[in-house]
């Protein structure tokens, strides 16, 4: 008799949906995008930014998937960030690369992002929602 195969969650697949979304776009945007191995550390990729052909360096990425991390506000999109543990804020704002969180919607095939260490140069909390760009 066999025995229940495991199921794969619609996440796992909303998930990975974003991340190549973000390949997908930087591609576009003559950038090179890193993925790293789904270690889950905080950290899903990087961005080589290129300028005329040559590298000038990288913005370490965190992307989220899923409609349920936005909050729209009159024209005004927020990463709900009931999500993150201050951990992972640590975690971002020690590290020594510029860190944007990249959040997408696949509802509207489209991604909003935010520059992390911006909003924690004026704010020393923790926020429930960042407004994103």
């Amino acid at each position: 008799m066999l025995k229940s195969l495991p199921i794969v969650p619609d996440t796992t697949f909303t998930e990975r949906e974003g991340v190549h979304y973000v390949g997908l776009i930087a591609s576009r945007m003559h950038f090179v995008w890193r993925e790293v191995s789904n270690t889950d550390l905080g950290i899903d990729g990087y961005l080589e930014v290129v300028v005329n052909g040559a590298p000038i360096g990288l913005i370490a990425v965190q992307v989220k998937s899923g409609s349920s991390y936005i909050k729209e506000l009159s024209n005004k999109i927020d990463f709900r960030f009931s999500d993150v543990k201050g951990k992972h804020v640590r975690y971002w704002l020690s590290y020594r690369l510029p860190v944007i969180v990249i959040i997408y919607d696949p509802d509207k095939t489209t991604a909003y992002w935010r520059y992390i260490q911006d909003y924690f140069d004026e704010h020393d909390d923790v926020p429930s929602t960042l407004r994103l760009k």
